[in-house]
């Protein structure tokens, strides 16, 4: 920077541990959905129809409502109609996706995270809420070798 003050820009959270989490279509939207939240924070119309969010996002239907399904069985999204029942509302929990950044930056061993993810989140089909203190710990710890994120030092 050189010292001028320019536009501000939204910033997205977005470790590369979540890449174990989600694919490039999940990560997309996901991403979409961070700066609809910031938008939204900052005042601007973010009450977009289901056709808007697609073509924001650049997925097909198919791909968009299988992110969605998945979403919010991670307790991330929740999906509210209007009470006519022909409008659908999107609203990402950033709270919750803020934990589990904190959970996957908890390590940068790329094998301790790739076989967490799979565990908890797959085969054990963990919500973000049920992962303990203790469970991120052991994720930090890795057999006695101490291999934290930089950022969460």
């Amino acid at each position: 920077m050189n010292g001028k003050k320019g536009k501000s820009f939204p910033y997205a959270k977005y470790p590369y541990s979540l890449s174990y989490l989600f694919n490039p279509g999940e990560a997309r939207f996901v991403l979409h959905m961070i700066e609809a939240d910031f938008l939204k924070k900052q005042g601007y119309e973010t009450g977009w129809t289901r056709t808007e969010y697609m073509k924001r996002m650049g997925l097909n239907l198919y791909s968009f409502e299988r992110c969605v399904r998945k979403l919010e069985k991670m307790n991330l999204l929740t999906r509210r109609y209007n009470t006519l029942g022909n409008r659908v509302y999107y609203s990402f929990n950033m709270d919750l996706y803020d934990r589990l950044v904190e959970i996957l930056s908890a390590t940068c061993h790329v094998d301790r995270l790739i076989d967490f993810c799979e565990t908890k989140f797959k085969r054990e089909n963990r919500s973000i809420e049920s992962i303990t203190e203790e469970e991120i710990e052991e994720l930090k710890s890795g057999n006695g070798l101490k291999k934290i994120h930089p950022s969460m030092e």
